[in-house]
């Protein structure tokens, strides 16, 4: 929920509505006000000021929720020595506002290492209710002997927890010669103090679930218990231990499910293992999953895939739930909630998404109980919001009655993120989990997400990265009623411009706006429902950007049904608003099963000529040479395999072309440096291509590709680190024909010659398929780029072992490179008259029809 909506941002501004309007606007705008404290803004939990990504985020609560510990990778720690890449910030205000807590190297907000210790994130904080203080695991890589285990730090006591840190404290069993421990996660018995760590121990011969416990605060620690071995050829991992206290340990109950895999069937599933004796002995694990599920599909956008399970227990009624991501035929996932008491037990898991079957990816989910008021929150990451593309939601369900029914998903954070933002080739770009916890009636909720508007200059002159990811964190009263709708349309008239608009909104213009909205819970196990009552107030929060018809209407809404409003919404433009500036709108909508908030943004200004960067159709060179300054590269390790130019996948015309074949390699095309102008207001990179490829996916999967092509752009600026970002970190288009982003993504893999784990053109085209991407002239404006295309493919099969004729390869032609710059180009104001031979002339601006008018004793207007 929204900002607004929770109170914490101003009611509209008196002189927003239209007359007539304030009725409908006050009965809107009324009952969303009075719901002050229930929702937050999104809030960095790294502030401000952060300079390096962050992800893989945790958090816990104290007893009454005055401290929060938010923990996540941060990738400033790679700079720290001794190093520490666990990041630590401090809330005492419910989550409003994080403050670092700087003890660790150089006084930064990470937690403390030792002289060549290495704390190395994956992190998992937990509340020690008996000692009144907060523990953090890590994996650590000891001095010592260079043996990578685990560590645990420990914080101050008392209301001030969390301000102090001891450690690195060494977890003794998880240090093997030979072996490598890793996703460390722990519970703390609230009763007696016990601290309970699993993890996956990656041995020479073998992958296991095993499992340790310490009861004086990490000093020592039991000898380590096998919880599962993997068979041969399967695998096991993401372990999460959680306790159900008894009043000992000897009479407490522990439980530990993790992901696993079958080589005999080649499926996944979720396995349990329950102990007595608080943690001291196992049984024999349990698939909890009755069916068991197809391996997951890649992610758009997304560096690391897989269905880690999530696991929180209800101490009051004993029943435990885990959720994890259930994956379809073709790999998409869907969120999945078994629940239990006792035993570990096989069964059917309810799905817990909006519509199971019928949408895109949701993944990562997080499953809290509050111990208070035993509802049960779960949340997820949700590419539904979009047909294709990276834009992802945060989302969350609950459920106040042990499962039996649950409320819609709606969205937690604000608005939906580019997944793919500040992505490059270090990972993982928003990590492999998210964190949450209850308690008072509330969800407190951290989340890897993007920024909204990144910039390809971020951290130069001396980054070799963008800044984002970042750990965010939100938060949902259990007794907010949010309705489930999306904006899935928007329809923009001039209004002021009659017949002669010219497709842009420009300052000193007026315009009518039709949001669609979508209700789009479909599952009849989370409450689809029609929306009835339906009406919203739309706000600016632009300066210079005015709502002047600010309350409408809209049909009742049926489950998967989409409306718009049938009375526009009406806006104006001061001529003194700077072309280019987007316009920030937030739509507040009530109706009589609850309230969502819904931020917009509108593009304003009209493209300008452009200026021509870098043009190239390759058919000034005879075939295999390529044209000047453009170069094939090969990177250390990779297969000498060189681009050229061809006519084998364009038939008539020259292009660049790499041929697919059966060998591990990675192959860079190089354009000419360009620099790029700075002109006076705001403008925008465009970059368009014709791509022809037929290269090897996985034909069972929507995503999952093992061939295929990316494009980076490099900063080649004199005095700036040389570095070389992906298109998908900061574009704020790319169409592949009509879709948004890649068609498809690569999995991970170890192989230095192989690009692994990136978003990239793949499977058939089905002939030439235009490729448009557009990025914010800021940052790229005064620099010298270069396009730097990227090719890799692995090993095994090329496309004609698909089934389909080849030839097989990927074509690059009709590349184009030019800056719009933006104007303000108003039509002329409704009092003025159009002689009657005016016509109005258009001219082609870069894709977009300017016109220029003649007026009656005014002279020419633009």
């Amino acid at each position: 929920m929204g900002a607004r909506a929770a109170g914490l941002r101003g009611a509209a501004d008196p002189d927003q509505g239209a007359p007539g309007a304030a009725p409908l606007a006050d009965r809107l705008l009324q009952p969303i006000l009075e719901a002050a404290a229930v929702g937050l803004p999104d809030v960095l939990v790294s502030g401000a000021n952060r300079v390096a990504s962050q992800s893989e985020t945790t958090i816990a609560a104290n007893g009454d929720g005055s401290v929060l510990i938010a923990g996540y990778n941060d990738q400033t720690g790679f700079d720290a020595l001794p190093l520490s890449v666990s990041g630590l910030a401090r809330s005492t205000d419910g989550g409003l506002g994080w403050s670092p807590v700087p003890v660790g190297p150089g006084g930064r907000s990470l937690l403390p290492s030792v002289a060549r210790g290495q704390v190395f994130g994956d992190p998992d904080v937990k509340y020690d209710a008996l000692n009144d203080r907060f523990v953090y695991s890590s994996i650590y890589v000891r001095p010592s002997d260079g043996l990578q285990g685990m560590c645990l730090h420990v914080s101050n006591a008392g209301p001030t927890a969390g301000t102090s840190w001891t450690g690195p404290i060494e977890v003794g069993p998880t240090f093997v010669t030979g072996h490598d421990a890793d996703k460390e996660f722990i519970d703390v018995n609230p009763v007696t103090g016990r601290i309970l760590m699993s993890w996956s121990d990656f041995g020479p011969a073998s992958l296991a679930i095993r499992t340790t416990f310490s009861d004086d605060g990490g000093n020592t620690w039991s000898p380590a218990a096998t919880v599962e071995t993997a068979p041969a050829g399967g695998g096991v991992q993401a372990s999460v231990p959680r306790f159900l206290p008894g009043a000992t340990n000897a009479t407490s109950t522990a439980y530990v499910v993790w992901r696993a895999s079958a080589p005999a069937t080649g499926r996944r599933n979720i396995r349990c293992s329950r102990s007595t004796d608080g943690g001291a002995t196992w049984t024999p694990p349990v698939a909890l999953d009755a069916q068991g599920f197809p391996f997951e599909d890649q992610i758009l956008g997304v560096d690391r895939v897989n269905v880690s399970p999530a696991m929180a227990i209800d101490r009051g009624t004993g029943r435990v739930y885990v959720a994890y991501q259930r994956n379809l035929a073709d790999g998409t996932g869907d969120v999945a909630l078994r629940a239990f008491t006792g035993a570990c037990a096989t069964g059917s898991p309810v799905l817990l998404d909006a519509a199971p079957g019928a949408d895109r990816a949701q993944f990562y989910p997080t499953v809290a109980v509050d111990q208070g008021t035993h509802r049960v929150w779960v949340s997820w990451l949700d590419q539904g919001y979009a047909a294709t593309g990276d834009l992802t939601e945060a989302m969350a369900t609950s459920s106040a009655d042990q499962g039996a029914t649950w409320t819609p998903p709606t969205r937690l954070m604000d608005r939906p993120f580019h997944a793919g933002y500040g992505n490059d080739a270090s990972q993982p770009n928003l990590g492999d989990y998210n964190g949450a916890v209850a308690l008072g009636g509330r969800l407190y909720a951290a989340f890897g997400a993007t920024s909204v508007a990144p910039r390809f200059d971020e951290g130069q002159p001396s980054s070799p990265q963008m800044f984002p990811p970042d750990a965010y964190f939100d938060r949902r009263d259990a007794s907010l009623a949010v309705i489930p709708l999306r904006d899935v349309s928007l329809e923009v008239s001039e209004t002021s411009c009659k017949a002669f608009g010219n497709g842009s909104l420009d300052p000193g213009e007026s315009f009518s706006l039709v949001v669609g909205l979508e209700n789009y819970v479909t599952n009849p196990t989370v409450s689809p429902a029609t929306l009835t009552g339906v009406a919203a107030t739309l706000v600016s929060d632009t300066p210079g950007a005015t709502v002047t018809l600010a309350a409408s209407a809209y049909p009742d809404i049926a489950p998967g049904a989409r409306r718009g409003n049938p009375t526009p919404f009406a806006l104006a433009i001061a001529p003194s608003l700077v072309a280019g500036t987007p316009i920030d709108l937030t739509l507040s909508v009530l109706a009589d099963q609850g309230a969502v908030e819904l931020p917009i943004r509108l593009a304003t200004g009209t493209p300008l000529p452009a200026t021509g960067l870098l043009s190239e159709n390759f058919e000034g060179v005879g075939g295999p040479a390529l044209p000047a300054g453009w170069t094939s590269v090969t990177p250390a390790g990779s297969p000498v395999s060189p681009w050229i130019t061809s006519s084998t996948l364009t038939p008539g015309s020259n292009a660049a072309f790499h041929v697919e074949t059966e060998a591990t390699l990675w192959a860079r095309l190089f354009s000419p440096a360009f620099t790029v102008p700075s002109p006076a207001g705001a403008s925008e990179l465009r970059v368009d291509l014709d791509l022809v490829y037929d290269l090897e996916e996985e034909p069972s999967q929507a995503v999952l590709a093992y061939d295929g092509l990316t494009l980076r752009i490099a900063d080649r600026t004199n005095g700036q680190t040389l570095r070389s970002i992906l298109t998908e970190a900061f574009a704020t288009e790319i169409k592949t024909g009509g879709a948004n982003h890649f068609p498809r993504h690569l999995p991970r893999s170890g192989d230095p010659a192989y690009f692994e784990d990136m978003s990239v053109w793949s499977g058939a085209s089905g002939g030439p398929v235009h490729v448009s991407m557009r990025f914010p002239g800021a940052g790229v404006t005064g620099r010298t780029l270069q396009l730097r295309f990227e090719y890799t493919q692995d090993s095994n099969t090329v496309c004609t072992q698909l089934g389909r004729p080849g030839p097989c390869g990927v074509a690059i032609d009709n590349v184009d490179v030019r800056l719009v710059p933006f104007a303000s180009n108003p039509c002329p104001s409704a009092d003025l008259k159009l002689t009657a031979t005016a016509t109005p002339a258009a001219v082609a601006t870069g894709g977009v029809v300017a016109y220029t008018y003649g007026v009656q004793n005014a002279g020419p207007t633009n």
